[in-house]
């Protein structure tokens, strides 16, 4: 079941969050669909409320573990926040023990059908890629890339580089909420 929850300043929509979530195995994955925010209203903490405000959908209520394909890092960032694991502190052997599986059983067809890039999945890989989806989504990376370059020099970054038609990919545990 899909989850969305909009933002609003003075009547004008400045941000939105989609989220389902699945059962997958032992896990119960909560899965970030799309994060938008409005390039105004940016760095003012309205991404970060737009998820935080997954910890009390009862859509979320079970999920164990938090996960994200973006080509932005700072949907990253804020994932991370969501799943209480610092992006510095995010366990890359987490992400590649359960993407594959995770993946393969999703409702959302971009993501199953999506195939696993970066050093995680292919040992081999010299592209700097480190965990990310091959997603084929056409983007203008601009923006993203000079957001990593400012994530990079202030918070730790372990998800690599950011590819042409790729998104990253984060998956971290959800801490379950207070009771």
């Amino acid at each position: 079941m899909p989850f969305g929850r909009a933002e609003t300043a003075t009547g004008k929509l400045v941000g939105h969050v989609f989220a389902s979530s699945w059962d997958c195995d032992d896990d119960v994955v909560g899965w970030i669909s799309q994060l938008v925010v409005d390039k105004e209203y940016r760095r003012r903490g309205v991404a970060t409320t737009l998820v935080a405000s997954l910890k009390e959908a009862s859509l979320f209520a079970k999920v164990t573990v938090v996960g994200v394909a973006s080509s932005h890092p700072v949907t990253c960032y804020v994932v991370s926040k969501l799943g209480q694991t610092p992006l510095e502190n995010i366990d890359t052997k987490f992400i590649s023990d359960r993407a594959p599986r995770i993946l393969s059983s999703a409702p959302v067809d971009y993501i199953r059908s999506a195939s696993l890039r970066g050093q995680l999945f292919q040992a081999e890989d010299a592209s700097g890629a480190v965990s990310s989806v091959d997603t084929q989504f056409p983007i203008d990376h601009t923006g993203p890339l000079n957001a990593l370059v400012t994530l990079k020099e202030r918070k730790g970054w372990c998800l690599g580089e950011l590819l042409e038609g790729h998104e990253f990919l984060l998956i971290c545990p959800m801490k379950s909420r207070a009771k």
